[in-house]
């Protein structure tokens, strides 16, 4: 369905991750009656007449509302993505709801972001945070080998030990680490591991995951019985 719906001869922009107004005139403003959005993007210097009409739209869970230039293309992340010398893009800002990992590389411009998910980096990556309201991690390591998995997973000690070392797991969602994974696996290695959502894990090696991983929400810890 579509986010556009009319109420009253005037839209309601509902649910949005990002709602572009750089190119609006007052005008086309004037036909918006609400805006219920995380993130609403605004001209450089806007005419007086564009903030006015923009000043009686009605607005609701706004976190951020962003000046920026007109020229600048926002690309929206909702998945897993690495952000590397072959992709970057200077004339782009990333939205990302996600999972982004940055590699550290030569560039004269940072990469620019609007994070409300989870943002991973090298040290000495060059970033440039517009607005975060999620979680950004730096890297004690330099990634050398990545494994993305779209879904939840589980992982046991065979697993871990076949890792190579200098890795990044990501994981979309949730991830489970079975009884059998040993603190010493995990502390052989330089590894990390991103999850979207949940990590679950023994008690034993709670203190070392804590230490080795970026969650978006919380580390559980079950029952070995």
């Amino acid at each position: 369905m579509s986010i556009f719906s009319k109420n009253k001869q005037k839209k309601r922009i509902l649910n949005a991750a990002i709602v572009d107004l750089r190119n609006y005139t007052a005008a086309a403003l004037d036909n918006i009656g609400l805006i219920n959005a995380a993130t609403v993007l605004i001209p450089i210097n806007p005419s007086p007449d564009v903030i006015e009409s923009y000043s009686n739209i009605k607005v609701k869970n706004i976190a951020n509302e962003l000046s920026v230039d007109k020229d600048a293309y926002i690309s929206e992340i909702s998945g897993i993505t690495v952000i590397d010398e072959n992709n970057y893009d200077p004339n782009i800002i990333y939205s990302t709801s996600g999972t982004v990992f940055i590699k550290k590389f030569d560039m004269d411009n940072p990469v620019r972001l609007i994070s409300s998910g989870i943002t991973l980096y090298e040290k000495g990556a060059k970033l440039q945070f517009i607005a975060i309201s999620g979680i950004a991690y730096e890297l004690g390591f330099v990634v050398e080998h990545t494994k993305t998995f779209g879904n939840s997973m589980e992982f046991d000690n065979r697993f871990i030990e076949l890792l190579e070392d200098n890795t990044l797991v990501i994981c979309g969602n949730s991830i489970t680490f079975s009884p059998d994974v040993e603190e010493e696996t995990l502390l052989n290695k330089n590894i990390h591991f991103a999850a979207g959502s949940t990590i679950k894990c023994s008690k034993k090696i709670k203190s070392v995951i804590q230490t080795k991983s970026t969650l978006a929400r919380k580390l559980s810890i079950y029952d070995e019985k």
